[in-house]
């Protein structure tokens, strides 16, 4: 065999090795592609659109459920909660948010008292009245809490202010005795509720999910990459496939 024939034989060797081996590694990512790219392609048959997602890991993802450990005030049986600034009532998610200072009883009715407002919410858990900066004696509050009289008391700053009963006006409470508001960690199967109820009104479709895991954004930097060599992939083992046709049929 000339040395012509041998480097042919050798080169048709070394073709056939890295089409075999690029095809093994990745074959995962090209078949997934594949079947994300026919799911998309009869998104409507499949109904993608309408319907939503709820799983808790996904929705990590989208930064739809927050990080870290869930927060609690309760007063009278009633369950005040913030997780990442979201706040709820007795399980149920508000529209309201903010970071939670505390809540009391005012009358048949809750105060819950934020950094930079009050809320107050009536017995059927109803928002029925709202106290921004320019109710309030200041701004941001550190706690909140009920005097011997049975009167709101807010702090900040160091001061103590009472706050009126019709909610119009506030005095200086001085240094009298306040039982404060406590804000605790919520306990984690408590948390699984508010998750659940988070993945209620989250609103994503698994038509965004498709394609986000189709494009290997939903995975981050490193599903992309994996996209982009996956494309490459596909490149030169088209190449290589040719090359090993041309040289047999010659």
């Amino acid at each position: 065999m000339s040395d012509e024939g041998r480097r042919g034989r050798a080169g048709r060797f070394w073709v056939r090795r890295g089409h075999r081996w690029l095809g093994v590694l990745f074959g995962i990512p090209l078949l997934w592609l594949t079947v994300s790219g026919l799911v998309l392609r009869h998104a409507d048959g499949l109904g993608l659109h309408q319907k939503q997602v709820r799983s808790g890991w996904l929705l990590r993802r989208y930064g739809m459920i927050p990080q870290g450990v869930a927060r609690v005030s309760e007063v009278g049986g009633r369950t005040v909660s913030e997780w990442g600034e979201s706040l709820f009532l007795d399980g149920r998610l508000l529209e309201e948010s903010g970071v939670l200072i505390g809540a009391v009883e005012m009358g048949a009715d809750l105060v819950v008292a934020m950094e930079d407002y009050l809320l107050v919410y009536g017995p059927e858990g109803g928002l029925i009245d709202q106290l921004g900066e320019e109710s309030l004696p200041m701004v941001p509050l550190e706690a909140v809490g009920r005097d011997g009289s049975g009167a709101v008391v807010v702090r900040g700053n160091g001061m103590q202010w009472r706050i009126a009963a019709d909610l119009l006006s506030h005095e200086d409470a001085g240094s009298e005795p306040v039982q404060w508001s406590v804000v605790a960690a919520l306990p984690v199967d408590a948390q699984v509720v508010l998750e659940e109820r988070l993945a209620a009104q989250a609103g994503i479709s698994r038509y965004r999910v498709w394609l986000d895991l189709h494009s290997g954004n939903l995975l981050g930097p490193v599903g992309r990459w994996v996209v982009d060599l996956s494309g490459i992939a596909i490149v030169v083992l088209t190449v290589m496939g040719f090359r090993l046709v041309f040289r047999k049929a010659r």
